[in-house]
């Protein structure tokens, strides 16, 4: 539910309050506010897009506490006809936002047949982690194991995570695996999402090149044994301390339904 008098929905998307569209009344504080952009695709007339910052909007969830956004892959590939390489690095920093990165629901991939993916914190202080990935003949990435080691890798990434500079590498510069594979791809993404097959491995063109991430979110800097006057949570709620960042989330008690964030009739009701 969104606060009484603002938009609930934009296109098939929720945006339940603490969340606002456009205008600052709607939303807890400006952390949570979204804007939208118009664009035209080519031919096929204009769309639009709901963005939190610079990151598309895709799912929002308070029962959760998560919201699940675009975020570009970092991609690495030979280019027959320069004999070069084009190459994308992707950047992302939520620092001073209640925006987390999802360690649980997120995991970082990598998929080509002569690849070194990285990824570390913003500053490059905290944390690094990363994998490899190398075969040597055509690979088929579909099936339930379609990322075992062969031709993809996998890695969890630590809690706490609001900011990542991913890049990808490669080891031998495609020099065996040019015919099959010359394109190296790094994403971070919903666990729950891997749609690759072989032919990607071949040309990059086949590929979205973005991947649905989750982050997590909470209200207030605070802890809920510390809560002072500017407690977020409505009547009939209960705190929990966010696991995965500083804050924490407000939900119904057992037995009520409605948005714990608002006050009564639209907050948790019996």
């Amino acid at each position: 539910m969104a606060k009484p008098g603002c938009l609930e929905k934009w296109g098939n998307i929720s945006v339940p309050y603490p969340f606002g569209i456009e205008d600052p009344e709607c939303s807890m504080n400006e952390s949570f506010l979204l804007k939208y952009i118009h664009y035209d695709t080519s031919g096929l007339g204009s769309h639009s897009k709901l963005m939190l910052g610079d990151l598309q909007i895709l799912n929002i969830s308070v029962e959760e506490g998560t919201v699940m956004v675009n975020v570009s892959m970092a991609y690495y590939c030979y280019n027959k006809s320069s004999d070069g390489f084009n190459f994308y690095s992707n950047q992302i920093d939520l620092n001073g936002s209640p925006f987390t990165f999802s360690d649980t629901q997120n995991k970082l991939t990598a998929v080509g047949c002569d690849t070194v993916a990285f990824m570390e914190d913003s500053t490059g202080m905290h944390f690094e982690s990363g994998c490899i990935s190398l075969c040597y003949q055509p690979v088929n990435l579909m099936g339930e194991d379609s990322c075992s080691g062969l031709g993809c890798c996998q890695t969890q990434i630590p809690s706490g995570v609001k900011g990542m500079n991913m890049s990808i590498r490669s080891l031998d510069n495609y020099s065996y695996v040019r015919n099959f594979s010359p394109c190296s791809y790094a994403f971070l993404a919903s666990e729950d999402w891997f749609g690759f097959s072989s032919i990607d491995l071949r040309d990059i063109n086949n590929v979205n090149r973005e991947s649905p991430a989750v982050l997590d979110w909470g209200v207030g800097e605070g802890r809920c044994e510390s809560i002072d006057t500017s407690y977020a949570c409505g009547l009939n709620t209960m705190c929990i301390n966010s696991n995965n960042g500083p804050g924490y989330r407000c939900v119904c008690k057992p037995g009520y339904q409605g948005n714990p964030y608002l006050s009564q009739p639209q907050g948790c009701q019996g």
